[in-house]
């Protein structure tokens, strides 16, 4: 009869567990999606910062960083995704965005894209950060949990034009 309990015991109890583990697997997935929108959201954070840099270099010296803006205009453009990526960048090459530069994209084909688009607001720019989840490729680092193919960060910030 005590044997009997015991194995009811274990198998009630190995029920129980089965459903933690699965939680436990479940907030591992949804710690990952917060660490990529993290990731995200710090990327385009790091864009805007960037631009305001170069138009405070501008307005100080007259002149961009070297590899930087050629100007500020309105417009929507792609940050360099790879050394040889002749997407529009409003003047910035990857030497400046890559790991040389800025180091906004510490490494080619990474797990995210970011691209900007830029309006006149008169007295400053308006400046809307869009990062997304990279598609997937075979051999490079891509953003684990829910969601995360889909993901897509959309950041806005202001640069003063004086």
């Amino acid at each position: 009869m005590t044997l009997l309990e015991i194995v009811l015991a274990m198998g009630i109890l190995s029920l129980v567990l089965v459903g933690v583990l699965q939680m436990f697997s479940l907030s591992l997935l949804s710690n990952q999606g917060s660490l990529s929108r993290t990731e995200l959201t710090f990327k385009a954070q790091q864009v805007i910062e960037n631009i305001r840099m170069a138009q405070t270099i501008f307005r100080n010296t007259g002149s961009y960083p070297a590899g930087s803006l050629t100007a500020l205009s309105a417009g929507t453009f792609s940050v360099p995704y790879y050394a040889g990526d002749t997407a529009a960048v409003n003047g910035g090459t990857w030497g400046y965005w890559g790991p040389n530069g800025a180091n906004v994209m510490e490494t080619e084909n990474g797990p995210y894209r970011l691209a900007y688009s830029v309006q006149d607001g008169g007295t400053s720019w308006s400046i809307t950060v869009t990062a997304t989840a990279a598609p997937r490729t075979p051999g490079s680092r891509r953003y684990l949990g829910i969601g995360t193919d889909s993901r897509r960060i959309e950041y806005v910030g202001q640069v003063s034009k004086s």
